[in-house]
């Protein structure tokens, strides 16, 4: 029986694999956002119960968690919820926007460790990176 069992969360795993694979990794929708874990129940839990039995074990804004148990091979995954764009309020800052535009401008002017070599002539044809 144990064997069994193996296969089957071997199979399951497989089954899982390609769902996540098709939700998450195609080529419309490049999200991560399914993650999935089978496992052997212990005897003691299998025992007694019916044998499929879905639960919703968390449901917040976050994330969906839910649990399937197949006979003595419990199945639980998880569905993380994202906040949408139209939800959030994003407040700019002109004043940071100046000064990050400044700083940009004045890291992308000319070297003047170069300029300075080429007038007086010391150049003889090598470059020196400011870096």
């Amino acid at each position: 029986m144990q064997t069994v069992n193996k296969i089957t969360v071997a199979l399951i795993s497989m089954v899982m694999n390609v769902i996540k694979t098709l939700r998450c990794r195609t080529f419309l929708r490049r999200t991560n956002d399914l993650n999935y874990d089978v496992f052997l129940l212990d005897e003691k839990y299998a025992v007694g119960t019916n044998y499929y039995v879905k639960k919703l074990m968390l449901d917040n804004e976050y994330e969906r968690t839910t649990a399937i148990k197949l006979g003595n091979i419990c199945v639980s995954y998880s569905i993380d919820k994202f906040v949408l764009a139209s939800n959030t309020t994003h407040k700019f800052n002109h004043v940071y926007a100046n000064v990050l535009a400044r700083d940009t401008i004045n890291s992308h002017n000319s070297n003047s460790t170069v300029v300075q070599l080429k007038r007086e002539g010391v150049d003889n044809g090598k470059r020196r990176s400011s870096t």
